[in-house]
């Protein structure tokens, strides 16, 4: 209990936090998926967008459920890091449902039970040892939820330059039955100078009209090549990589 008056301020708060966040899925799998395909043949009416949104308030138990278990692992070695979390937006949803493919060519098959990023938390350390040590942690844990997937950017950059961890939660997936068994969660583990680039890249996408973030294929080659530059650079720093004098000149020029 302690652990969740660290976050909602009281065991009351707690409870209450809690109980607020049960809604639970009042449709099939089958029918969600459904509704998500006539959002992308027929466009958005009330009737498929009352599936989405209850599918997609459905995820902030096992949202909370996530947030907390990280933030004991969190408290011992990065007792001041931020962790935050957020339901992916309604528009941003229909809008992957909706938009051309990454790569301009293929087909847009996306299906919304499939995202596995509607509920997300974020956290965010001051160091490579910090980052490092926590997603050690979680790799240990013994808990009921299962580690569906699990990508260290930091081995292998995207196309932009992005760093950091991602690891991907299925909730209560050693449980037999849960009202929320299945339910995907996505954390994210930067660094502060990684949280610094990705920030930076949003604001330019927002400010110029960019599509960096959300596809990349699709963005100016110039922005990319400054912006994995600039990761690299950030990367040295935090010691992720080693760059020598000769590679910064090259780089700078």
């Amino acid at each position: 209990m302690s652990d969740l008056m660290s976050i909602f301020g009281t065991p009351t708060m707690a409870n209450a936090q809690y109980e607020k966040g049960k809604i639970k899925l009042e449709f099939s799998k089958n029918q969600i998926k459904k509704a998500g395909e006539s959002i992308r043949k027929e466009g958005v009416t009330n009737d498929n967008v009352k599936l989405i949104q209850n599918y997609r308030a459905a995820h902030l138990y096992p949202l909370m459920i996530i947030k907390n278990l990280v933030w004991k692992h969190i408290q011992k070695i990065a007792p001041n890091a931020i962790i935050a979390r957020r339901l992916k937006r309604l528009p941003t949803i229909i809008d992957k449902l909706t938009r051309d493919t990454l790569d301009g060519i293929n087909k847009n098959t996306m299906c919304v039970t499939r995202m596995q990023d509607i509920g997300g938390c974020r956290v965010i350390v001051d160091n490579k040892e910090q980052l490092l040590r926590i997603n050690s942690s979680l790799e240990q844990s013994r808990t009921l939820h299962i580690t569906k997937l699990s990508r260290d950017y930091n081995i292998n950059p995207k196309k932009t330059g992005y760093r950091g961890i991602h690891r991907i939660y299925q909730c209560y997936g050693k449980r037999k039955e849960h009202d929320w068994k299945g339910f995907t969660i996505e954390l994210q583990l930067r660094a502060r100078l990684q949280h610094l680039w990705a920030t930076t890249v949003e604001v330019v996408d927002l400010c110029e009209g960019k599509t960096l973030k959300t596809n990349p294929y699709d963005a100016d080659p110039r922005w990319i090549a400054f912006f994995r530059e600039m990761s690299d650079f950030l990367a040295d720093e935090d010691g992720f990589i080693s760059l020598s004098n000769e590679q910064k000149t090259q780089k700078k020029q």
